[in-house]
Parts: structure tokens; C-alpha cells; sequence
């Protein structure tokens, strides 16, 4: 009440001059003035100018109503605002980076434990290039650190492949890896009139990276006979079962991207089919 009292004036001054407030006082001046000249009329005219007054005061009394309200409200607004309290924001756990560390191990054969020499081992990890042992079976993959397993592949001429889950994430140090020699099978014998099956094995490889390539489609055709198909896996390897040893013939190659390749094969030269390297096709 005291703050109202206090902003009296300035109240008052407000509602004279809203548009409210300037229609009440021209209504009550002009019932001022309508009584001065007509005070000594009638009743009904006389009440007419009480009733013009009345509502010229009701007018200003709303004026006046919404002026303390418009005060009130800019008293409000000017207090000072407690300032909150900023909640401190959660620092993000930042994620390790991977290392880059470098795993080695050695290949051996499990019967004798000497160590294997060239043998090509093969880690399914992304950007990582096939290896070979030195002359202690020893070998090194750089990768990056990692806590899941990955399948890891040796191969060395005369054993059998090696194909595993490897956990990387306790140790660099591989355990040795163990490849069993493959038996050779006793030669059995056979009449003079029998024709002697041998195994044919090829193997396509990227003439620039010397990569293997998978799924290419290498087809056998021999004399006349009706042409046989496989495909490369990932090493890059097709092997073609109990063709007959003095075969002549010719191998035709077809793989995505990489340029037709067809060689004529005999028992002098089926060893070559062994490294077949495919040209790309030039890029448009």
C-alpha cells in the first residue's frame, strides 16, 4: 500500500494519459459543463448529466485499475534475479586410441619343433598385408591393438594349413603355431594300361600387389572334353582333382576388374600355373 501511495502521482499521471483515461475526463468535463448551464432544469435532465458524470468517473477508475497494474508489473521486473546455480556439465570419458604395436611369433613343425622357413601367415585384420617367416620361423604383423579375437591362417609347402581364433589383447607374443607335415601316400601300382591322375593346381595372384585374388573363375578345357570350373579362394588357389598326368590343354582366366588371361598347359610347363598373375583392366 505504502508503494501505491508513494507512486501516486506518477499513477495518476499514467491513466490521463491512456486512451481510457483521456475519453473519462472528457466525459466528465463535458458533464461538468452541462451542469453548469443546466443545473436549473428539470429532473430528467438534470439526471442525465449524473448518470454522464457516473460513468465518466467509473472510466477514469478503470484507467487508474489498470495503471497500479501496469506499475506493479514494472516493479517486479526490476528486482534483481537470484542467479542459479550452474550445474556443472559431465566431462566425456574420452576413448582410448588404439596403438599401433607390433605381434610376432614363431612357425614350427610339431613333430621335429625345427623351425619352418617361408611359411606365409595371414592375419584377418583390415590393412594388414600377408607375412613370411625368416630362416627361424619367426614372423612380425603391425596392427593395432584390439580385445576381440581374430582368425589367423598359415600355409608352408609339405604341411597341412593352420586356421585359428588368435586372441591379440594379453600378450605381442604369439604361442608357437604348429603345422603337421602332410604324409606322403605310399605309391600303389598300377597296369601299364592305366592312366596315371595327377592334382592341378593353380594360383592367381595381382601382377602389381602379388596379392592373391579370390573368386576368380578359372576354367579347365582338356582335348575335347566338356570344360570344368572353379574358383579361386582366398589364397587365391583352385585345385583341379584327377587329371590325367600327360594332359594338354589350356586354363582360361576371368576375374572382376582384371583382364582375360588363357594359357596353354602341358606336363612340361603345369608348374607355371602355380603363379598366374593377372593384369587390371586400365581405369576409364
Amino acid at each position: 500500500m505504502g508503494q501505491l501511495i508513494k507512486n501516486a502521482p506518477g499513477i495518476i499521471e499514467s491513466a490521463s494519459k491512456s486512451p481510457l483515461g483521456i475519453l473519462a475526463l472528457a466525459i466528465l468535463v463535458v458533464a461538468t459543463v452541462g451542469y453548469l448551464f443546466f443545473r436549473d432544469e428539470n429532473l430528467r435532465v438534470r439526471a442525465v448529466i449524473y448518470l454522464t458524470m457516473l460513468t465518466g468517473l467509473v472510466a477514469y477508475g478503470i484507467a487508474i485499475r489498470q495503471a497500479v497494474i501496469v506499475k506493479q508489473h514494472e516493479h517486479e521486473e526490476a528486482k534483481p534475479q537470484e542467479a542459479k546455480p550452474q550445474e556443472a556439465k559431465p566431462q566425456e570419458a574420452k576413448l582410448p586410441v588404439p596403438t599401433e604395436v607390433v605381434y610376432s611369433g614363431r612357425v614350427i613343425d610339431e613333430a621335429s619343433q625345427s623351425s619352418i622357413k617361408g611359411a606365409r601367415v595371414e592375419a584377418d585384420i583390415s590393412g594388414v598385408s600377408p607375412t613370411y617367416t625368416d630362416s627361424n620361423g619367426q614372423y612380425r604383423i603391425q596392427a593395432s591393438r584390439t580385445l576381440d579375437g581374430n582368425r589367423v591362417r598359415v600355409t608352408a609347402k609339405g604341411y597341412h594349413p593352420y586356421d585359428e581364433i588368435v586372441s591379440f589383447e594379453s600378450s605381442n607374443k604369439f604361442a608357437d603355431i604348429r603345422l603337421t607335415k602332410i604324409e606322403p601316400q605310399p605309391a600303389r601300382r598300377r597296369s601299364p594300361t592305366e592312366t596315371v591322375q595327377v592334382r592341378l593346381w593353380v594360383t592367381v595372384n595381382d601382377e602389381e600387389t602379388h596379392l592373391p585374388i579370390q573368386d576368380a573363375a578359372v576354367t579347365l578345357t582338356i582335348d575335347e572334353r566338356e570344360p570344368i570350373r572353379c574358383y579361386t579362394d582366398s589364397h587365391g588357389d583352385c585345385v583341379f582333382n584327377e587329371v590325367p598326368s600327360g594332359a594338354l590343354g589350356h586354363i582360361g582366366i576371368m576375374a572382376r576388374n582384371y583382364k582375360p588371361f588363357v594359357r596353354h598347359f602341358s606336363p612340361e610347363n603345369r608348374n607355371e600355373l602355380r603363379d598366374i598373375r593377372l593384369q587390371r583392366k586400365p581405369t576409364p
